[in-house]
């Protein structure tokens, strides 16, 4: 889970690199401890080495297991990419200042309601974006994907606003709802 709020001086830029902070920050580890354990916890079962990189971005994770991924979540704050689930939960305020030796907590700089409910909507939107961005990329590298498909895949331009559109009217069968 990823708890977010925005100070009022908040941008659309910052939102934007906040979400691709999220997605490529070292936070997710496998094994029971983050130890890099080849053993699956839940069935002893030897897990694929490829799978096994100890500490690993959210986007890294979710290209080891592209495949299981063919879920669309409507209108909720779970993005789901290649199979790995992020919730984001809104807060009021994370920022604030401890006063009175630990007696009270002063929040400060408290973005406007309708204010933060934009940003965090933008928030959410660009960690589909640019998980939907990442999911093209890797799955144009898997050859066991139809023709037709690649195909498909390559005519989509990410770089151009028009492609961008298109991608977010419809889904693709991407892991994601844009």
């Amino acid at each position: 889970a990823v708890y977010v709020s925005f100070a009022a001086s908040a941008t659309l830029d910052q939102v934007t690199k906040a979400a691709k902070t999220v997605l490529n920050i070292p936070i997710v580890t496998r094994g029971q401890w983050g130890n890099n354990d080849t053993t699956d916890t839940t069935n002893d079962a030897p897990v694929s080495s490829s799978t096994t990189t100890g500490v690993m971005s959210l986007l890294k994770m979710a290209c080891s297991c592209l495949e299981e991924s063919k879920q669309n979540v409507e209108s909720s704050p779970t993005v789901i990419i290649g199979g790995v689930s992020l919730v984001i939960i809104p807060q009021a305020n994370l920022i604030s200042k401890v006063k009175q030796l630990g007696k009270s907590v002063q929040y400060r700089d408290q973005i406007d309601k309708a204010r933060g409910k934009e940003l965090y909507e933008a928030f959410c939107q660009a960690l589909k974006m640019l998980a939907l961005e990442h999911y093209f990329k890797v799955a144009l590298q898997q050859p066991q994907l139809p023709e037709a498909l690649q195909v498909e895949l390559k005519a989509i331009d990410p770089s151009s606003s028009s492609s961008k559109t298109s991608m977010s009217s419809s889904n693709r069968g991407a892991p994601v709802d844009p």
